[in-house]
């Protein structure tokens, strides 16, 4: 039982991370003004870009290894839905925020705007993604 709580807590805390960036954090860079966006931007970029790989291998791990051990076929989907957000993270979301955080704000690529937008739309899919994973691993436990 103590995987499946590090499991629920490590999910949940990625999870509840990637929401506040979706609802809260990004649609408030897009209210400043452009200079001031772009260095903070870079910053969370910097941050998130150090901190999220570790996390999200430490939740699929710990999902993988709950599903493994309690022999659940929604806790495999669980945890089948956590790789897939992983693997979709490190294809998408992932390099652009590396580009990203080796902006120099004053000179940004004339494209700035557009791969931020398409940075936001990917990680809104990818944080409803993880949400709805995370749910289904609780509601699987919970069963």
């Amino acid at each position: 039982m103590v995987l499946e709580a590090l499991a629920v807590l490590v999910g949940t805390l990625l999870v509840g991370n990637e929401l506040a960036v979706a609802a809260f954090i990004h649609p408030s860079l897009w209210r400043i003004d452009d200079l001031s966006h772009r260095r903070v931007a870079r910053e969370i970029a910097t941050t998130l870009g150090r901190w999220a790989p570790p996390l999200y291998a430490a939740s699929t791990l710990c999902i993988g290894a709950a599903a493994w051990l309690n022999h659940s076929t929604a806790l495999w989907v669980a945890a089948g839905a956590w790789v897939l957000a992983s693997i979709f993270s490190a294809v998408f979301p992932a390099p652009l925020n590396a580009r990203i955080a080796t902006w120099a704000p004053e000179n940004p690529p004339e494209d700035w705007q557009a791969m931020r937008h398409r940075w936001d739309r990917w990680h809104l899919g990818r944080t409803l993604w993880l949400l709805a994973a995370q749910a289904l691993f609780v509601f699987a436990l919970i069963r």
